[in-house]
């Protein structure tokens, strides 16, 4: 028997690149909630908009940076293709199973013209299955109340804080099973997890008089199919499902529980096809396409929405204090979201002795329809018990943005001369979107409206790129890096929308309850000091 083993170098003497390896390994014991943002927060450089240990936080997301670079500049990859979502300008990242991952690789500078952006990028190396069937091993959690800790003392009680926030109950239980359909042919690959999340609110409460919770599911199904054509060829497709529950979005101190949203499953999923060709033995081609779906929506507790128009429409409109910090009644306003992202990419790559070239493109296209609504059309304020003022809103609100054309082109070579390495490249960027014709019915503060089409300049760029990696010593052991690179900012649906005639307003005006029946009607509201109430003013989009 004769074994032949292969072990990366721990420091890369070729690439400018700062790249660092998570493995499952890793992965399976760092205490990061299992979720993929928390594991790039342990790491060197990459820092985290919020802390959660072991899965504390929720199920809720977190961003990740590095050196600067602000969370719009992080992408997300399965297998070096892009998967992030519509959401925040391109830059929110979706919901991955954990149990698909084999390893993560996270870059956070210096990073080459495969990519427009210079902040995290976070490729995700999915397991395949194999010939063997294999199963592996059950991953589950129990914590429960016992598990938090108790700071609640007299001194803080008296001064008005009588309940604080704890983990309730965290439960996750990740199953996989991959294997061989067709031995060395067909391969198959699936996982399922459960993820459930409760976190009790210091200063909300239940009717009843119970501590509210912030209360969260997610399920996530995937399946994968791996074929290898023939010796070169390879093709994959897989496909992952998702339906998140939160009974209770933003649930605050002051804020009754009919008073916080809730955001119903709805659909997220992500779905990726690819094939990979071996053509020589330098030779290597990719091409493949991506997708996104996050459909969701955040809106009113059950039984809290009314028809509009209707006397228990104008009854139930949301109640804010300013100076109690409190809300009633019903939520803020309602939303209803279909963002839609494809991605198409291709790339060659060409590798010799002391050259590996690449050249390719991505091309991402999508939309992302908004809906909004809220009861009465306004939101009653108060200070302190007293009825003060009212926030009108132009709602229902219509929008319907389009990204053409997110689209990248771009070369790069890694050169290699004795002990140093010149990684250079340059990338041309395109960016091209719209807004689609937009309707919206009357409210009780704005008429039926129409906008036609609106189109905005397009964005074009050229992005040199230019690292150096020196081998010190020449033992692969130590290496002076150094990078020169221009980057663009990551862009979606959210700039073009600052041009969108159809779009969230709110004019706040005089209310005097004169029938002391604690609803706004018409004749009790004062007249707009804004003249230009729900018109976007003229901008010129160059």
């Amino acid at each position: 028997t004769i074994t032949v083993t292969g072990e990366a170098p721990l420091v890369d003497v070729q690439s400018s690149v700062q790249q660092q390896v998570v493995n499952r390994d890793l992965l399976d014991n760092l205490p990061s909630g299992r979720q993929m943002w928390n594991i790039g927060a342990t790491l060197p450089g990459i820092v985290a908009s919020g802390q959660d240990v072991g899965g504390a936080a929720g199920i809720q997301q977190i961003r990740i940076t590095a050196h600067g670079s602000d969370a719009f500049q992080t992408v997300t990859q399965v297998d070096g293709m892009e998967l992030n979502t519509m959401g925040a300008n391109g830059s929110a990242v979706p919901y991955f199973n954990d149990g698909m991952a084999q390893e993560v690789t996270f870059q956070t500078s210096a990073m080459g013209a495969e990519t427009s952006t210079g902040g995290v990028r976070m490729n995700i190396i999915p397991k395949e299955g194999g010939n063997a069937f294999r199963g592996d091993t059950f991953f589950g959690t129990v914590p429960n109340s016992s598990f938090s800790s108790k700071n609640l003392d007299d001194d803080l009680i008296r001064r008005g804080l009588t309940t604080q926030p704890a983990v309730l109950v965290t439960r996750e239980f990740n199953q996989s099973l991959g294997g061989p359909i067709a031995k060395d042919r067909l391969w198959f690959f699936a996982t399922y997890r459960y993820l459930l999340s409760n976190n009790s609110v210091a200063g909300a409460f239940y009717a009843d008089g119970r501590q509210a919770v912030d209360d969260n599911t997610l399920k996530q199904g995937l399946g994968r199919l791996t074929w290898r054509a023939n010796a070169n060829h390879k093709l994959s497709y897989f496909y992952e499902l998702t339906k998140k529950f939160r009974g209770h979005d933003g649930l605050a101190a002051g804020v009754d529980e009919v008073a916080a949203n809730r955001r119903p499953p709805v659909h997220y999923s992500n779905l990726q096809a690819k094939w990979t060709g071996t053509l020589s033995p330098r030779l290597l081609v990719e091409t493949g396409f991506a997708r996104n779906v996050t459909k969701f929506n955040v809106v009113y507790q059950q039984g809290v929405k009314e028809l509009p128009f209707t006397p228990a429409w104008y009854a139930k409109a949301s109640r804010q204090d300013t100076l109690l910090s409190t809300r009633h009644v019903a939520g803020v306003v309602e939303q209803y979201n279909i963002p839609i992202r494809n991605t198409l990419t291709s790339a060659i790559s060409y590798v010799t002795g002391s050259h590996a070239f690449k050249w390719g493109y991505q091309w991402g296209f999508g939309f992302y329809d908004q809906r909004r609504e809220a009861n009465a059309d306004l939101i009653q304020v108060y200070r302190n018990g007293v009825a003060s003022s009212v926030l009108v809103q132009n709602t229902p609100v219509f929008s319907r943005p389009v990204m053409k054309a997110d689209l990248g082109i771009y070369g790069q070579d890694a050169w290699t001369l004795r002990r140093m390495t010149l990684n250079y490249g340059l990338r041309w960027d395109y960016f091209n979107s719209y807004i689609r014709a937009q309707d919206a019915p009357a409210g009780r503060f704005v008429p039926a409206r129409r906008f036609d089409e609106v189109h905005v300049p397009t964005f074009k760029d050229l992005a040199p790129r230019f690292g150096v990696s020196y081998d010190l010593f020449g033992d692969g052991k130590t290496a002076v890096k150094g990078s020169v690179s221009k980057y663009v900012s990551k862009f979606a649906t959210d700039n073009v929308n600052a041009y969108n005639p159809m779009f969230l307003a709110a004019d706040s005006r005089t209310w005097n309850d004169l029938n002391r029946d604690d609803i706004a009607q018409d004749n009790e509201i004062g007249p707009s000091n804004n003249n230009a109430f729900g018109i976007r003013p003229s901008r010129n989009p160059d």
